[in-house]
Protein backbone atom coordinates (compact mmCIF):
# COMPACT_ATOMS: atom_id res chain seq x y z
CA UNK A 1 0.00 0.00 0.00
CA UNK A 2 2.65 2.52 1.11
CA UNK A 3 5.54 0.91 -0.76
CA UNK A 4 7.00 4.29 -1.70
CA UNK A 5 7.08 5.37 1.94
CA UNK A 6 8.57 2.05 3.05
CA UNK A 7 11.23 2.26 0.33
CA UNK A 8 12.10 5.79 1.48
CA UNK A 9 12.41 4.73 5.13
CA UNK A 10 14.48 1.71 4.11
CA UNK A 11 16.73 3.94 2.02
CA UNK A 12 17.19 6.41 4.87
CA UNK A 13 17.99 3.63 7.35
CA UNK A 14 20.44 1.99 4.94
CA UNK A 15 22.09 5.33 4.18
CA UNK A 16 22.46 6.06 7.91
CA UNK A 17 23.93 2.62 8.58
CA UNK A 18 26.31 2.94 5.63
CA UNK A 19 27.58 6.32 6.85
CA UNK A 20 27.99 4.95 10.39
CA UNK A 21 29.81 1.85 9.12
CA UNK A 22 32.08 3.93 6.88
CA UNK A 23 32.89 6.19 9.83
CA UNK A 24 33.90 3.18 11.94
CA UNK A 25 36.05 1.63 9.21
CA UNK A 26 37.80 4.95 8.57
CA UNK A 27 38.72 5.31 12.25
CA UNK A 28 40.39 1.91 12.56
Amino acid sequence: MMSAEVDYIHYKCENFLNQHFIGITEKT
